[in-house]
């Protein structure tokens, strides 16, 4: 951590050890330790790790490794806010997994819905480069930038531009957005990749059957019609914490936005209708411009994010 005051940072940091029931001076401090380095304060379990930290840096600083270099310049200028995971990270992946299982309670893979000793996930794990994030501040707002390595399966089910289009495409006063484009057959891959992780009996064609039955819509196709080239979700201003809280989803300026044929996509829409009950329907308020739908539950908001340049 930098500061631009290390005194007051000592101070502040030994009053916040000591708010969480540890011991400042204590290195054995159940909340860890920490050591004053020049403008940088180094936290760590024992002040022995923290100090070896600083020495190694000395000689030889994260800056000077081209893997480094590599992934915090391909996710773009500096912020107030920056992550960066080495290659060398993806073999504690697992304990991570373990950890955050003791952290939420879930003591297994048939609680999480898959395991995490899955092929597709040993192999992600192998195929691990790199990534970083940077979180900055950018014209009034809060930007997240990331750059990671991608397997090839996951190269063919993106869409590189898409999403930064729909993006850039919603109303000016919206408050946050993800978009994602998607390529054609995408629906397809990923549910072999679910039916390969279950590992039993059960089989592509089941897979899709079952969800036809669940949703009234002919799988895969109508996914792939429903969200078209690509998709992103808005959240608009004026948010109501109250209302959201004591209300639900239905009362959040949510808009989705999707690039596709507008035909296919309003009849799949239609088709989803009769599966939801009167409340839920309201979620699919719909209207479409120049090639693109929108859907939400507020008619006005869902009118602006369809028709948004």
């Amino acid at each position: 951590m930098f500061f631009s005051d290390s005194a007051k940072a000592e101070k502040g940091i030994a009053a916040l050890i000591e708010g969480c029931g540890g011991d400042a001076e204590d290195a054995s401090s159940t909340v860890g330790t920490w050591i004053v380095s020049g403008d940088w304060v180094v936290a760590a379990e024992t002040r022995e790790v923290a100090q070896q930290v600083v020495d190694d840096a000395a000689e030889k600083s994260l800056a000077d490794d081209a893997e480094f270099q590599r992934w915090t310049g391909a996710a773009g200028d500096a912020g107030i806010l920056s992550f960066y995971a080495a290659k060398a990270a993806a073999e504690y992946f697992d304990d991570v997994a373990d950890l955050g299982k003791e952290f939420t309670g879930l003591g297994g893979p048939d609680e999480l819905g898959a395991d995490i000793d899955s092929a597709e996930v040993t192999d992600a794990i192998k195929d691990f480069e790199g990534m970083a994030v940077t979180v900055r501040f950018s014209d009034g707002a809060l930007e997240m930038e990331t750059a990671t390595s991608i397997n090839k399966d996951q190269q063919d089910l993106v869409a590189s531009s898409v999403g930064a289009e729909l993006v850039a495409s919603l109303p000016e006063d919206t408050v946050a957005a993800f978009g994602v484009g998607v390529n054609e057959g995408w629906v397809e891959q990923v549910a072999e990749q679910i039916v390969a992780s279950e590992g039993g009996d059960l089989t592509l064609e089941d897979f899709y059957q079952e969800g036809s039955d669940a949703t009234g819509l002919d799988l895969p196709g109508d996914v792939e019609k429903l969200l078209g080239e690509g998709v992103a979700v808005a959240l608009g201003s004026g948010i109501d914490a109250e209302a959201f809280v004591n209300g639900g989803v239905l009362d959040l300026p949510l808009g989705v936005k999707i690039k596709g044929d507008v035909e296919d996509i309003e009849g799949v829409l239609a088709k989803l209708e009769p599966q939801l009950g009167p409340e839920d329907a309201a979620l699919l308020e719909s209207a479409s411009a120049d090639g693109y739908v929108a859907i939400g539950p507020d008619a006005t908001l869902v009118e602006r994010v369809a028709g948004a340049d």
